[in-house]
């Protein structure tokens, strides 16, 4: 497989879909942070992770506005 692949396998749940990831590049590009009891601000993500294409917070108790660092995520997917 080269250096590019793990030998892992992982199911990834984003938006309603599960999906077999039978071989899982070195960067990943997903983050599941739902279901976690998060309470308060929503944090600011560092708008320097430009391949992150999925990241979920539901299902927390999150408050406050979107960071404006979420406009620097240009990968990410609606």
């Amino acid at each position: 497989m080269g250096d590019y692949y793990y030998q892992d396998t992982v199911i990834v749940a984003i938006k309603g879909f599960k999906i077999e990831m039978l071989k899982i590049q070195t960067f990943f590009t997903t983050i599941d942070f739902s279901n976690n009891t998060f309470r308060g601000e929503i944090p600011n993500i560092n708008g320097r992770l430009k391949s992150l294409k999925g990241l979920n917070f539901s299902h927390n108790q999150l408050t406050g506005t979107i960071p404006p660092s979420f406009g620097d995520l240009s990968n990410l997917e609606c």
